[in-house]
């Protein structure tokens, strides 16, 4: 079997799930969009914290890390998990933290099945690592 023949083929479809962006993965992926009492700053404060404590805990991103900012001119926050591999950036997960009046909005977005089903269990009270 001649690979260099395939490797043109192949690639793209490999690399047609990896998301070089945020705005890549948005667009890949459908937001799952919950509400969360509390104001946003103590909701993203508490969601980055136990990213950054839990996945980094467990090794999980041995090549990545969570990134996180908040904008408080703006009225939210942003979260994300960022995958190095081979000088390349992957994000993994996105989420966004928004000021909902009494509550909080959060939109996830994410590829990845345990990382979306970990943030929405932190974004629902429960705060342990998996």
């Amino acid at each position: 079997m001649n690979f260099r023949n395939i490797l043109p083929v192949a690639l793209p479809l490999l690399l047609a799930g990896c998301a070089g962006s945020a705005a890549s993965l948005e667009a890949q992926t459908d937001a799952v969009t919950l509400n969360a009492s509390g104001d946003y700053r103590s909701v993203y404060e508490r969601l980055a914290t136990t990213a950054k404590r839990c996945w980094d805990a467990t090794g999980m991103y041995q090549s990545g890390e969570v990134e996180d900012d908040i904008y408080p001119s703006l009225g939210y926050g942003t979260i994300s998990v960022v995958v190095n591999n081979m000088g390349s950036r992957t994000f993994e997960l996105t989420a966004k933290i928004e000021d909902a009046g009494e509550s909080s909005k959060i939109s996830v977005h994410s590829n990845h099945r345990t990382y979306k089903k970990d943030f929405l269990r932190w974004a629902s009270g429960d705060l342990t690592c998996s």
